[in-house]
């Protein structure tokens, strides 16, 4: 058998085991025996998914045998506990053939949610065994990579004392991270309510209500898909993509009006139309993710899923058409309109290379997607992306836009009262001439 990964003096702090570790695809109930023989199970690393190590786009049942020969240091109980830190989709975990836990469901149509928080199991009494982690990953769709599957980060073990602590430092890690994210979306959340009851005030400001969705959708995503908040993977994904295009058509209607098309009647009826289509198109493709699919309906599911994110792709386009015919118009724009137009153009065209690309990487191994997102600086300990920043920029210039335009519309409205009290007041002024003078 396997020599064992051999721990000395552990209880004071938490050690990786990121030792070989033994690996086979498939699935048998057998597997979890402490007294079962893998000798001639595969090994692979526990720091990197499966993907990466020789089992690209392999789906369905895998598991994972650690040996480990565990010696506390003095004065520690042998009672340990583990911290899986990142695992694709669900799995269950397995000391010496007992089960200790889990996270999520394997029920092999259908995967766990997107963020997985860290997950702390207790050993229990013990100081050798076998430590065994079936795993299920989902089928892949039009956005999967491939080279995912599996255990991500190598395993920490440690006593009770030691594993809390190493959780609280990746939580408050986590935290860090996202400092700037959740801050932005905060920002994002109080610029939708704010708009959102300006509209309500002046129900013919339509500008107001779609500088609301668009800055809300982005807010609503992060709550269902990064907040680590335990949704149901049907609602959690079920809701989520209808939510995404709501950005891209409120973008489209604040285009119509900020620079300026509206009275392009063919472009208006060509927004409302692909707007409709747009939504639709999110909707089908959240149930189609949502529900669980059979085997024979796997093939079927993967190709509707592909043509839904074609379609997706080619609509997240039409910003770049709207600002193009704007342009063409030659329309005099001040510096607000100059700024959403051209960072709707740069914001746009890396939405579009970035998700163009991210479908199908699974034929194309294409790595550009990934370093669109890889961080151009770190802010507090938060990385900023180019894919970020150029967002927090148009929604900055959207709402200036936005002031800009209700403060010109608000002047106008002024301009238009003085004058019609001068015109009152000369009329007036005529009424008494008619009435009084002697001539």
């Amino acid at each position: 058998k396997p020599a064992p990964i051999t721990v000395d003096g552990l209880g004071k702090g938490t050690v990786a085991l990121n030792g070989p570790c033994q690996f086979h695809l498939g699935d048998d109930s057998a597997w979890a025996a402490p007294g079962f023989d893998d000798s001639g199970w595969e090994q692979i690393a526990t720091d990197r998914p499966w993907g990466a190590q020789g089992h690209a786009r392999y789906t369905g049942y895998a598991w994972y045998r650690c040996h480990l020969a565990l010696s506390p240091a003095p004065g520690i109980e042998p009672q340990f506990s583990i911290l899986l830190q990142h695992v694709y989709n669900a799995y269950e975990l397995y000391w010496n053939g007992r089960r200790i836990g889990h996270e999520g469901k394997l029920d092999p149509y259908r995967v766990w949610y997107y963020a997985q928080p860290p997950r702390v199991f207790a050993l229990g009494p013990g100081e050798r065994g076998v430590l065994a982690v079936r795993v299920w990953d989902g089928p892949l769709f039009s956005d999967d990579s491939g080279q995912n599957g599996g255990i991500v980060e190598a395993p920490l073990i440690g006593s009770a004392e030691a594993i809390a602590t190493a959780k609280a430092a990746l939580d408050y890690a986590w935290l860090s991270r996202r400092q700037f994210l959740f801050a932005e979306n905060l920002l994002y959340v109080l610029i939708a309510v704010l708009s959102f009851l300006a509209w309500l005030r002046h129900r013919d400001r339509w500008i107001l209500f779609w500088t609301a969705l668009f800055t809300l959708a982005p807010p609503l995503n992060l709550i269902f898909l990064e907040a680590n908040i335990r949704w149901s993977y049907l609602l959690a994904v079920g809701v989520s993509q209808p939510i995404s295009p709501l950005q891209d058509i409120s973008l489209w209607f604040l285009l119509l009006r900020l620079l300026p098309l509206r009275e392009h009647r063919g472009i208006v009826k060509l927004t409302r139309v692909l707007a409709v289509v747009s939504l639709t198109n999110a909707t089908f493709d959240g149930i189609l993710l949502s529900i669980a699919w059979g085997p024979r309906w796997i093939g079927a599911a993967q190709i509707l899923d592909g043509a839904t994110a074609a379609i997706y792709v080619v609509l997240e386009a039409f910003p770049l058409v709207l600002v193009g015919i704007a342009f063409s118009r030659r329309a005099r724009f001040d510096s607000a309109r100059w700024a959403v137009a051209i960072l709707a153009c740069l914001a746009d065209l890396i939405v579009v290379l970035r998700n163009a690309l991210k479908q199908g990487r699974q034929f194309t191994n294409w790595s550009i997607p990934t370093k669109i997102d890889t961080p151009l600086f770190t802010l507090g300990g938060s990385a900023i992306s180019i894919h970020v920043l150029t967002n927090a920029l148009l929604v900055a210039a959207i709402v200036y836009a936005v002031y800009s335009r209700l403060r010109e519309e608000q002047r106008q409205k002024e301009i238009l009262e003085r004058e019609k009290l001068e015109l009152t007041h000369a009329r007036e002024q005529m009424r008494h001439y008619a009435e009084h003078d002697d001539l």
